[in-house]
């Protein structure tokens, strides 16, 4: 029988603000592109929103270091 692997829900959590994140920076970008081009009109950033918008960069950035690092498990020949 196959032992059952342990939920980790601060990684499950972990992911789950990360897809936020990048769901939110998709979407900027979307509306100041392709939303603008098709509507004709001119869209931009008001403080609050370039701010949440680095934030979320950032917050991308730190997320996806943390889970690839808890990802790499070393094999039997790193262990050695």
């Amino acid at each position: 029988m196959k032992a059952l692997r342990k939920m980790k829900w601060l990684n499950l959590l972990e992911l789950l603000l990360f897809f936020g994140c990048l769901a939110l920076v998709i979407h900027d970008l979307y509306m100041l592109t392709i939303y603008s081009w098709i509507k004709s009109i001119s869209v931009g950033f008001t403080w609050l929103g370039l701010s949440t918008f680095v934030i979320a960069l950032m917050a991308i950035g730190v997320i996806y270091e943390d889970l690839e690092e808890k990802a790499n498990i070393p094999t039997k020949k790193e262990r050695a």
